[in-house]
């Protein structure tokens, strides 16, 4: 469940209002870590390099293969660069903050963060959102797979880095502040999270059904419900709902460990006596001491 990109001529793109501060979270799976690759762009108009940019992109083409939270400002550039790099066929998790035009950082998967603070405005007026290259189809084509987009109106935290890292929606981190989110499991504008701006597809990318990082399914609807629940040892309570299509019922006599199937995947989070144990296993819920 993720959209798949073939380096040349596939992106996504939308319009785009957006003023200093904001973040760009994404996670990527490059196929190519011989090659730069752009996740996305804030900013470009028009093809070419004499735009200005605010974007997160895979550094592929230096040594030890980070990424790079960068401003471009023709005919100057800066950039914040990770103190880690990727690994090929991989999911990372990337997150850049735009904070100031002298403040801008970089964390991959929730560390290696690195703040440049060079002086240089990317614009404050910036036109699009694209997904997959460098300016509106210009250059640093990325290849490989992208899901999980969101961007945000604030400067977020360390501590936001770890929690989306760790697999969060992106809707439950900042949700007052949050512009725009692309799951991107199904199509450029799919029912199963997209909110704000929709998305343009450029050149055809394709979807795969299948591979997805490790990311809950937020806070959507709950249509069934749970029942009879009973014989558990500990406080227990479960957060975290997405749409939920069956009833369950009859869980009862639970001492140790405890399964709750039919849940999306990633989606519920239980909790027991102040210790929160996450399940993520298929469609199954598990409860242990």
């Amino acid at each position: 469940m993720s959209v798949v990109l073939n380096g040349s001529s596939h992106y996504l793109n939308a319009n785009a209002s957006m003023v200093y501060p904001f973040t760009i979270s994404i996670w990527f799976k490059t196929s190519d870590l011989t090659v730069d690759g752009t996740m996305m762009d804030i900013g470009g108009v028009t093809t070419g390099s004499s735009v200005d940019h605010n974007f997160v992109y895979l550094k592929g083409t230096v040594a030890g293969d980070p990424i790079r939270a960068r401003t471009y400002s023709n005919p100057s550039g800066t950039h914040a660069e990770s103190s880690t790099g990727c690994t090929v066929d991989t999911w990372h998790h990337a997150l850049a903050v735009f904070a100031a035009d002298n403040d801008r950082r970089i964390y991959l998967d929730g560390g290696s963060k690195v703040t440049d603070t060079t002086v240089l405005d990317g614009d404050t007026s910036l036109p699009l959102y694209i997904l997959g290259c460098l300016g509106n189809g210009a250059s640093i084509f990325f290849k490989g797979k992208l899901a999980e987009a969101g961007v945000w109106g604030s400067a977020l935290t360390d501590v936001n880095a770890v929690t989306l890292a760790a697999g969060a929606n992106p809707q439950t981190v900042d949700s007052g502040n949050l512009l725009e989110y692309w799951s991107l499991i199904s199509d450029a504008n799919s029912d199963g999270g997209s909110i704000g701006t929709s998305l343009n597809e450029q050149g055809s990318p394709s979807y795969d059904a299948v591979d997805h990082p490790s990311v809950s399914s937020g806070y959507a609807e709950m249509s069934g419900s749970i029942n009879a629940v009973s014989g558990v040892s500990g406080d227990m309570s479960i957060f975290q709902f997405a749409e939920m299509s069956a009833s369950i019922s009859g869980v009862s006599s639970v001492s140790g460990a405890m399964a709750i199937s039919g849940f999306p995947i990633g989606s519920l989070v239980a909790s027991r006596e102040g210790q929160h144990l996450v399940a993520i296993a298929n469609d199954t819920l598990y409860y242990e001491d």
